[in-house]
């Protein structure tokens, strides 16, 4: 409750003490209207007409759970209306509307009134759940609104407060994976759920297994449970069960060189690997030239005139190269049936050449769908409301993954085939960029330094996270690990991971075939849980590496 007792106070005791108890369940400590006629405190010499003005509105609202610098549409009374039945002097009623700032500490504001008819009137306060008196209504309160030249006060306030019950969902977290987000539901006297803001619930834990911050944060600390609460508008939730289990264990590799094609110093990027661990990509040849990269652990590297950017499950290789005319053109190659075994999609071109293939010769590039090697491109259709999508990673069965937004925001997609549309995934501002061949998916978390993973293209995601350092999640495998590059203040460094294990620096988990390497980064990771990535060998040459476990 505020501390913070209002300058008119000597005239509205009585009525500020029914407000502030009657209202501090919603979430306002109190609502007083002042005297005014230019903002003095007393009345006006000479009368005022039977009009009072230039009086104002305080409100002092408490703090929030949310801090400060975050920024809700929805939440408990984040904005209100005052009602005075035929209070305005130009006839009719007179509405007092006021908004909460995005401050979340505890504050007072003061709004201005418009001129009102001295007397006593029937006033009504309607309490909304978004700002502008949009959303779910969240309180309403009656009162009389008695008005006179040396200001006014609210009596006999009467309060309906609209959420009844709460209830927190349990959550599992692990040790070393991140952190986890408590959700909570408010329902009204009809158990109908009220839409608001988790910046409306106040969070408690007890137990030391994790730590839970008032804003639903929960932090791993040790295998075992805790019991949360959640308290919306004064009213308190049951305790439910937050599970912690301990981090899971990674396996231990051994690293074999993706060796260039001369003793020279050429750079390397690697751009992709299959289910056998052919790997992909491209080695720089010159400052103006290269060559495509297609190699295996036991045949070793084969190059073709053309960057290699995709391989499918079947060794077919999609590798990209300039026409003519300058434009980019995409050439599906077979390395097991020579050179010039390769042909090209028969509408490529500058931003419709394709990006990756599936195992059956289809491919994708930009918004473009080929069927076949030989077939003209569809485009893909995005999720209803959708005004722009890239896909961005697929795998062999046809699932394909990338980013979208409408007119407001911006959205991972998630396409169940080619040819369907596309669903807008669960996670605010999260965006799939890689894909497993049963259907995980990870990806970045926009505007912030975390990643995300989704069990499925229709699951909620679990949200991975390092302190200060930046996570770009490249590739994810049927068993649930992941791959990726971190970023820290320093340097970058490939991780691998799961759900349970959380990311960890890859280079830890070497036996000493790693001696003398510096990794930069992960590329991709196969079922068989091969990881293929690139770096500085021991002569610091650029080179490429793949890790296989132990």
């Amino acid at each position: 409750m505020s501390q913070r007792r209002p300058l008119a106070s000597r005239l509205l005791r009585p009525a500020t003490s029914i407000f502030r108890s009657k209202f501090s369940v919603l979430g306002f400590v109190s609502i007083l209207a002042l005297a005014g006629c230019g903002g003095g405190g007393g009345a006006p010499v000479g009368g005022c007409g039977g009009v009072l003005k230039g009086a104002t509105v305080k409100v002092d609202y408490p703090s929030r759970s949310l801090p400060a610098n975050i920024n809700n549409s929805l939440t408990s009374a984040l904005s209100g209306t005052v009602i005075v039945k035929s209070a305005n002097p130009l006839g009719g009623d007179l509405t007092i509307n006021f908004n909460r700032s995005a401050t979340a500490a505890a504050h007072t504001e003061t709004y201005s009134m418009p001129d009102i008819n001295t007397g006593t009137f029937n006033a009504t306060v309607t309490l909304y759940a978004a700002a502008n008196q949009g959303g779910a209504v969240v309180g309403t309160a009656t009162a009389q609104d008695v008005v006179d030249c040396a200001g006014q006060s609210l009596k006999a306030v009467t309060l309906t407060a609209n959420i009844k019950s709460v209830t927190v969902t349990p959550l599992t977290v692990t040790v070393g994976s991140g952190t986890g987000q408590l959700v909570f539901t408010a329902k009204d006297a009809a158990s109908t759920p009220v839409v608001i803001s988790p910046g409306s619930a106040t969070f408690k834990g007890v137990g030391a297994a994790a730590t839970v911050t008032a804003d639903g944060v929960v932090t791993p600390v040790s295998g075992g449970t805790i019991q949360v609460t959640a308290t919306v508008d004064g009213i308190a939730s049951p305790a439910v069960t937050v599970t912690v289990n301990n981090a899971a264990v990674l396996p231990h590799y051994h690293l074999t060189e993706i060796k260039p094609n001369t003793t020279t110093t050429n750079s390397l990027q690697i751009a992709g690997m299959n289910a056998s661990g052919l790997v992909v990509g491209a080695e720089k040849v010159s400052s103006t030239s290269g060559l495509g990269l297609i190699w295996s652990k036991t045949a070793g590297a084969t190059y073709i005139g053309s960057y290699c950017v995709s391989v499918d499950d079947s060794n077919g290789v999609l590798a990209q190269n300039i026409d003519a005319y300058q434009n980019i053109t995409g050439v599906f190659y077979y390395p097991n049936a020579g050179a010039g075994s390769g042909y090209k999609y028969p509408d490529g071109g500058v931003g419709n050449y394709p990006w990756f293939v599936f195992g059956n010769g289809a491919g994708i590039g930009g918004t473009q769908y080929w069927s076949s090697p030989t077939a003209a491109s569809v485009t893909m259709t995005g999720p209803p409301g959708n005004t722009g999508f890239l896909p961005a990673a697929a795998n062999n069965s046809g699932v394909v993954v990338g980013s979208g937004h409408d007119v407001n925001t911006s959205y991972g997609i998630y396409w169940p085939t080619p040819t369907s549309a596309g669903v807008q995934v669960q996670g605010v501002n999260g965006f799939p960029g890689a894909v497993s061949s049963d259907g995980r998916m990870v990806g970045t978390k926009g505007g912030a330094q975390d990643m995300y993973y989704w069990a499925s293209g229709t699951s909620a995601p679990f949200m991975i996270s390092i302190a200060n350092v930046t996570l770009i999640p490249s590739g994810v495998n049927n068993k649930g690990m992941y791959c990726g590059t971190a970023q820290d203040n320093a340097n970058g460094y490939p991780f691998v991971g799961t759900v349970a294990s959380g990311p960890v620096n890859l280079t830890t988990l070497f036996d000493s075939s790693v001696t003398g390497w510096t990794l930069y980064r992960a590329y991709a990771i196969n079922d068989q849980g091969w990881i293929v990535g690139d770096g500085l060998d021991p002569q610091g040459r650029s080179a490429g590496f793949l890790a296989i476990p132990q």
